[in-house]
């Protein structure tokens, strides 16, 4: 069974970077992850790892980046999804709608104007 939890940026951190490095190997994750998910200029990030409840390990990861957004004479707090990673064996439409859904956690409750 599959179950999508938010990460802990601190207790987390090590688990969501080993999802991100294996899927996106491009990007120097552990370089950018203080700069992008803890002092990001209009807020810290939030994560979300999908994980294979039978061997506890995570399977697929996305995050939400903060934004200031001029909306209508107004700077509105805004999220930006990125670092959306699903290991290869679990790429389904399952895990990565599980993670779409709650990527819009921000929205609903009230920390964001929209995604």
């Amino acid at each position: 069974m599959l179950q999508v939890r938010q990460v802990n940026l601190e207790q987390d951190k090590s688990q969501l970077l080993d999802i991100l490095q294996r899927n996106l190997p491009d990007l120097p994750h552990a370089q950018r992850f203080d700069w992008i998910y803890r002092r990001n200029a209009a807020g810290p990030a939030w994560a979300w790892l999908v994980v294979d409840s039978a061997s506890g390990k995570a399977v697929a990861a996305a995050s939400v980046f903060s934004r200031a957004v001029w909306i209508d004479n107004r700077i509105l707090r805004c999220g930006q999804v990125g670092d959306f990673a699903v290991e290869a064996p679990y790429r389904s439409l399952g895990p990565a709608l599980v993670l779409q859904k709650a990527t819009f956690a921000p929205v609903d409750q009230g920390e964001f104007a929209l995604i």
